[in-house]
Protein backbone atom coordinates (compact mmCIF):
# COMPACT_ATOMS: atom_id res chain seq x y z
CA UNK A 1 0.00 0.00 0.00
CA UNK A 2 1.41 3.41 -0.93
CA UNK A 3 1.84 5.93 1.87
CA UNK A 4 1.16 9.57 1.26
CA UNK A 5 3.45 12.19 2.76
CA UNK A 6 2.25 15.71 3.29
CA UNK A 7 3.37 17.97 0.49
CA UNK A 8 4.84 21.27 1.66
CA UNK A 9 3.74 24.58 0.19
CA UNK A 10 6.41 25.95 -2.15
CA UNK A 11 7.50 29.54 -2.67
CA UNK A 12 10.43 31.04 -4.57
CA UNK A 13 12.47 33.64 -2.67
CA UNK A 14 14.94 36.05 -4.27
CA UNK A 15 17.51 35.77 -1.50
CA UNK A 16 19.86 38.65 -0.72
CA UNK A 17 21.31 36.90 2.34
CA UNK A 18 24.87 37.59 1.22
CA UNK A 19 25.00 40.07 4.12
CA UNK A 20 24.93 39.10 7.80
CA UNK A 21 22.19 41.55 8.77
CA UNK A 22 19.70 39.46 6.85
CA UNK A 23 20.03 37.11 9.79
CA UNK A 24 16.28 36.26 9.97
CA UNK A 25 16.23 34.69 6.49
CA UNK A 26 19.58 33.00 7.18
CA UNK A 27 18.38 31.57 10.49
CA UNK A 28 15.00 30.53 9.06
CA UNK A 29 16.92 28.33 6.64
CA UNK A 30 19.67 27.15 9.02
CA UNK A 31 17.21 26.21 11.78
CA UNK A 32 14.80 24.62 9.28
CA UNK A 33 12.06 27.00 10.37
CA UNK A 34 10.51 27.02 6.91
CA UNK A 35 10.13 23.26 7.10
CA UNK A 36 8.57 23.47 10.56
CA UNK A 37 5.93 25.73 9.04
CA UNK A 38 5.30 23.24 6.21
CA UNK A 39 6.90 25.53 3.66
CA UNK A 40 9.31 24.53 0.91
CA UNK A 41 11.41 27.57 0.02
CA UNK A 42 13.32 27.58 -3.25
CA UNK A 43 15.90 30.35 -3.38
CA UNK A 44 18.26 32.00 -5.80
CA UNK A 45 20.89 34.53 -4.78
CA UNK A 46 20.82 38.22 -5.59
CA UNK A 47 23.28 40.87 -4.41
CA UNK A 48 20.91 43.69 -3.51
CA UNK A 49 17.40 44.37 -2.34
CA UNK A 50 16.80 46.18 -5.63
CA UNK A 51 17.57 42.95 -7.51
CA UNK A 52 15.27 41.04 -5.14
CA UNK A 53 12.45 43.50 -5.85
CA UNK A 54 13.04 43.25 -9.60
CA UNK A 55 12.81 39.46 -9.39
CA UNK A 56 9.36 39.78 -7.80
CA UNK A 57 8.32 42.22 -10.52
CA UNK A 58 9.62 39.86 -13.21
CA UNK A 59 7.66 36.94 -11.65
CA UNK A 60 10.87 34.92 -11.23
CA UNK A 61 10.35 35.11 -7.46
CA UNK A 62 7.21 34.98 -5.31
CA UNK A 63 8.69 36.88 -2.38
CA UNK A 64 11.67 39.13 -1.82
CA UNK A 65 13.09 41.85 0.38
CA UNK A 66 13.92 45.48 -0.26
CA UNK A 67 14.71 48.74 1.52
CA UNK A 68 12.71 51.95 1.18
CA UNK A 69 14.71 53.57 -1.61
CA UNK A 70 13.80 51.21 -4.49
CA UNK A 71 10.18 51.30 -3.32
CA UNK A 72 10.23 55.10 -3.44
CA UNK A 73 11.61 55.07 -6.98
CA UNK A 74 9.15 52.36 -8.02
CA UNK A 75 6.17 54.25 -6.59
CA UNK A 76 6.32 56.65 -9.53
CA UNK A 77 5.49 53.74 -11.85
CA UNK A 78 3.06 52.17 -9.37
CA UNK A 79 4.98 48.91 -9.54
CA UNK A 80 3.08 45.75 -8.61
CA UNK A 81 4.60 45.36 -5.15
CA UNK A 82 2.89 44.57 -1.84
CA UNK A 83 4.79 45.31 1.36
CA UNK A 84 4.00 42.56 3.84
CA UNK A 85 6.09 43.54 6.86
CA UNK A 86 9.34 45.09 8.00
CA UNK A 87 11.85 42.78 9.69
CA UNK A 88 15.23 44.55 9.99
CA UNK A 89 15.95 48.05 11.26
CA UNK A 90 19.16 49.93 12.07
CA UNK A 91 20.79 53.32 11.62
CA UNK A 92 24.37 51.98 11.62
CA UNK A 93 24.44 49.64 8.64
CA UNK A 94 25.67 52.21 6.11
CA UNK A 95 28.94 54.13 6.12
CA UNK A 96 30.83 56.67 4.04
CA UNK A 97 34.51 55.87 3.64
CA UNK A 98 36.86 58.67 2.61
CA UNK A 99 40.55 59.29 2.00
CA UNK A 100 40.24 62.73 3.57
CA UNK A 101 38.51 64.21 6.60
CA UNK A 102 36.15 65.99 4.21
CA UNK A 103 34.18 64.62 1.28
CA UNK A 104 36.10 64.83 -1.98
CA UNK A 105 34.73 63.90 -5.39
CA UNK A 106 34.26 61.60 -7.19
CA UNK A 107 32.06 59.54 -4.86
CA UNK A 108 31.23 55.88 -5.59
CA UNK A 109 27.85 54.37 -4.66
CA UNK A 110 25.21 51.91 -5.86
CA UNK A 111 22.60 53.77 -7.89
CA UNK A 112 19.07 54.10 -6.51
CA UNK A 113 19.85 52.19 -3.31
CA UNK A 114 20.31 53.03 0.35
CA UNK A 115 23.98 53.86 -0.25
CA UNK A 116 23.06 56.77 -2.52
CA UNK A 117 20.36 58.11 -0.25
CA UNK A 118 22.48 57.81 2.90
CA UNK A 119 25.14 59.88 1.16
CA UNK A 120 22.56 62.46 0.11
CA UNK A 121 21.25 62.70 3.69
CA UNK A 122 24.78 63.35 4.93
CA UNK A 123 25.42 66.03 2.30
CA UNK A 124 22.10 67.75 3.05
CA UNK A 125 23.02 67.95 6.73
CA UNK A 126 26.62 69.15 6.44
CA UNK A 127 26.80 70.72 2.97
CA UNK A 128 23.29 72.18 2.48
CA UNK A 129 24.37 74.56 -0.30
CA UNK A 130 25.69 71.80 -2.57
CA UNK A 131 23.54 70.75 -5.53
CA UNK A 132 23.21 67.00 -5.04
CA UNK A 133 22.50 66.44 -8.70
CA UNK A 134 25.84 68.00 -9.69
CA UNK A 135 28.05 65.84 -7.46
CA UNK A 136 30.50 63.72 -9.45
CA UNK A 137 29.17 60.20 -8.79
CA UNK A 138 30.47 56.80 -9.86
CA UNK A 139 27.75 54.14 -9.97
CA UNK A 140 29.11 50.68 -9.24
CA UNK A 141 28.16 47.29 -7.81
CA UNK A 142 29.31 45.82 -4.48
CA UNK A 143 31.78 44.52 -3.43
CA UNK A 144 34.05 46.12 -6.07
CA UNK A 145 32.92 49.57 -5.01
CA UNK A 146 35.28 49.83 -2.02
CA UNK A 147 38.29 48.97 -4.18
CA UNK A 148 37.91 52.30 -5.92
CA UNK A 149 39.45 53.90 -2.83
CA UNK A 150 42.54 51.75 -3.32
CA UNK A 151 42.92 52.08 -7.08
CA UNK A 152 42.23 55.81 -7.07
CA UNK A 153 38.94 55.68 -8.94
CA UNK A 154 37.08 57.48 -6.14
CA UNK A 155 37.95 59.62 -3.14
CA UNK A 156 34.90 58.53 -1.14
CA UNK A 157 32.41 55.68 -1.22
CA UNK A 158 29.02 55.13 0.39
CA UNK A 159 28.31 51.48 1.08
CA UNK A 160 26.53 49.17 3.48
CA UNK A 161 27.79 46.37 5.70
CA UNK A 162 29.62 44.05 5.56
CA UNK A 163 31.46 45.62 2.63
CA UNK A 164 32.63 48.59 4.72
CA UNK A 165 33.96 46.50 7.61
CA UNK A 166 35.61 43.97 5.28
CA UNK A 167 37.45 46.73 3.45
CA UNK A 168 38.50 48.51 6.64
CA UNK A 169 40.01 45.30 8.05
CA UNK A 170 42.88 45.55 5.55
CA UNK A 171 42.91 49.25 4.65
CA UNK A 172 44.84 52.05 6.33
CA UNK A 173 44.32 55.79 6.52
CA UNK A 174 40.60 55.66 5.76
CA UNK A 175 38.14 57.96 7.51
CA UNK A 176 34.81 56.37 8.48
CA UNK A 177 31.55 58.30 8.69
CA UNK A 178 28.92 56.16 10.38
CA UNK A 179 26.45 58.54 11.98
CA UNK A 180 23.59 57.33 14.16
CA UNK A 181 20.24 58.94 13.50
CA UNK A 182 21.14 60.15 10.03
CA UNK A 183 19.29 57.51 8.01
CA UNK A 184 17.33 54.61 9.43
CA UNK A 185 17.49 51.54 7.22
CA UNK A 186 14.36 49.40 7.24
CA UNK A 187 14.03 46.20 5.25
CA UNK A 188 10.67 45.01 4.01
CA UNK A 189 9.35 41.61 2.99
CA UNK A 190 7.50 41.97 -0.30
CA UNK A 191 5.41 40.08 -2.82
CA UNK A 192 3.16 41.01 -5.74
CA UNK A 193 -0.61 41.45 -5.75
CA UNK A 194 -0.95 38.45 -8.05
CA UNK A 195 1.09 36.15 -5.79
CA UNK A 196 -0.71 37.34 -2.66
CA UNK A 197 -4.06 36.63 -4.30
CA UNK A 198 -3.08 33.17 -5.55
CA UNK A 199 -0.78 32.03 -2.72
CA UNK A 200 -1.87 34.01 0.33
CA UNK A 201 -1.58 31.12 2.79
CA UNK A 202 1.91 30.28 1.55
CA UNK A 203 2.96 33.91 1.85
CA UNK A 204 1.55 34.00 5.39
CA UNK A 205 3.67 30.95 6.26
CA UNK A 206 6.73 32.69 4.86
CA UNK A 207 6.23 35.78 7.03
CA UNK A 208 5.49 33.57 10.05
CA UNK A 209 8.79 31.77 9.44
CA UNK A 210 10.68 35.07 9.45
CA UNK A 211 8.85 36.07 12.63
CA UNK A 212 9.86 32.77 14.24
CA UNK A 213 13.46 33.38 13.14
CA UNK A 214 13.46 36.86 14.71
CA UNK A 215 12.27 35.34 17.98
CA UNK A 216 15.03 32.71 17.78
CA UNK A 217 17.64 35.46 17.29
CA UNK A 218 16.35 37.43 20.29
CA UNK A 219 16.58 34.31 22.46
CA UNK A 220 20.00 33.24 21.16
CA UNK A 221 21.69 36.54 20.34
CA UNK A 222 25.26 35.57 21.30
CA UNK A 223 25.26 32.18 19.59
CA UNK A 224 23.69 33.65 16.42
CA UNK A 225 26.37 36.36 16.40
CA UNK A 226 29.14 33.75 16.62
CA UNK A 227 27.47 31.65 13.93
CA UNK A 228 27.29 34.61 11.54
CA UNK A 229 30.93 35.56 12.17
CA UNK A 230 31.95 32.00 11.33
CA UNK A 231 29.60 31.74 8.36
CA UNK A 232 30.85 34.93 6.73
CA UNK A 233 34.47 34.48 7.81
CA UNK A 234 34.90 38.04 9.03
CA UNK A 235 34.38 40.18 12.09
CA UNK A 236 31.02 41.84 12.59
CA UNK A 237 31.45 45.11 14.52
CA UNK A 238 29.70 44.40 17.80
CA UNK A 239 28.28 47.92 18.09
CA UNK A 240 26.75 47.61 14.62
CA UNK A 241 25.36 44.16 15.45
CA UNK A 242 23.70 45.49 18.60
CA UNK A 243 22.16 48.38 16.68
CA UNK A 244 20.09 46.05 14.50
CA UNK A 245 16.52 45.24 15.53
CA UNK A 246 15.23 41.95 14.17
CA UNK A 247 11.46 42.12 14.53
CA UNK A 248 8.54 41.50 12.19
CA UNK A 249 6.20 44.49 12.16
CA UNK A 250 3.00 44.67 10.14
CA UNK A 251 -0.57 45.94 10.27
CA UNK A 252 -2.18 49.31 9.65
CA UNK A 253 -0.32 51.31 12.30
CA UNK A 254 3.05 49.94 11.25
CA UNK A 255 2.17 50.37 7.58
CA UNK A 256 1.57 54.08 8.17
CA UNK A 257 5.11 54.36 9.60
CA UNK A 258 6.49 52.47 6.60
CA UNK A 259 4.75 54.89 4.25
CA UNK A 260 6.45 57.76 6.10
CA UNK A 261 9.82 56.01 5.72
CA UNK A 262 9.31 55.42 2.00
CA UNK A 263 7.99 58.94 1.48
CA UNK A 264 11.16 60.43 2.98
CA UNK A 265 13.05 58.83 0.11
CA UNK A 266 10.52 60.13 -2.41
CA UNK A 267 11.17 63.64 -1.11
CA UNK A 268 14.91 63.05 -1.29
CA UNK A 269 14.67 61.68 -4.83
CA UNK A 270 12.98 64.94 -5.85
CA UNK A 271 15.41 67.17 -3.95
CA UNK A 272 18.41 65.41 -5.48
CA UNK A 273 17.13 65.55 -9.04
CA UNK A 274 16.62 61.79 -9.43
CA UNK A 275 12.94 62.55 -10.10
CA UNK A 276 11.65 65.84 -11.46
CA UNK A 277 8.25 65.67 -9.78
CA UNK A 278 6.72 64.84 -6.43
CA UNK A 279 3.93 62.37 -5.77
CA UNK A 280 1.38 62.45 -2.96
CA UNK A 281 2.01 60.14 -0.01
CA UNK A 282 -1.49 58.72 -0.40
CA UNK A 283 -0.30 57.13 -3.64
CA UNK A 284 1.70 54.71 -1.51
CA UNK A 285 -1.50 53.13 -0.17
CA UNK A 286 -1.63 50.66 -3.04
CA UNK A 287 1.55 48.95 -1.74
CA UNK A 288 -0.15 47.71 1.40
CA UNK A 289 -2.85 45.20 2.27
CA UNK A 290 -4.36 46.18 5.62
CA UNK A 291 -6.10 42.80 5.81
CA UNK A 292 -2.85 40.83 5.74
CA UNK A 293 -2.32 38.87 8.97
CA UNK A 294 0.09 35.95 9.10
CA UNK A 295 -0.96 35.18 12.68
CA UNK A 296 -4.60 34.76 11.75
CA UNK A 297 -4.87 30.97 11.61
Amino acid sequence: MLSCSKQKDQLIYADASTVWWLAPTIIADEQKIYEKNDLDIKTFDVRTGLASKNAVLARTADVGMVAATPLAIGAYEKEDIVVLASFVESDKLIAILTKEKTIQEPVAMVENTISQFYFYKYMQKYYPDINLDKINKLYMKPPAITNTLTNGGANAVSIWEPFAANYLSSAEGIEVIRESGLYTLQLYLITSKKVLKEKRRKVEKFVKSIDDACLYISENEDSVYRYLVERFGSDIPIDVWRSVKFEVKYGKGEYDKMKDNIYEDIVLSYQSGIKNEMIDKKKLDYMFDDEFDFKDE
